[in-house]
């Protein structure tokens, strides 16, 4: 993610030219190799996120059925956002 995130920064955000042209990102879009390269930073991403919650959720409650619960919850949610994540890069 340290390598991922400031890439993908210059490559959608700074550099002007390359990240606002309905065309150049199409482009640039339809190669196979952007493609797992932002699938991988979704990935990444979210297992980043998750693991922090889930964290926060085993240091702070004591309650195993709550624990429990609300990891199962956000296994869900991960699994979703995973899903739409690449259902939006993939295709």
């Amino acid at each position: 993610m340290l390598v991922m995130l400031p890439a993908h920064m210059f490559f959608m955000h700074i550099n002007y030219s390359v990240g606002h042209e309905a065309a150049t990102v199409i482009a640039r879009m339809q190669h196979h190799s952007i493609k797992m390269l932002d699938l991988l930073l979704v990935i990444v991403v979210l297992y980043h996120a998750a693991f922090g919650i889930y964290s926060i959720i085993e240091d702070y409650l004591e309650n195993n059925v709550v624990r429990k619960g609300l990891t199962i919850i956000l296994l869900l949610i991960v699994i979703y956002f995973g899903y739409v994540g690449a259902k939006f890069t993939l295709f």
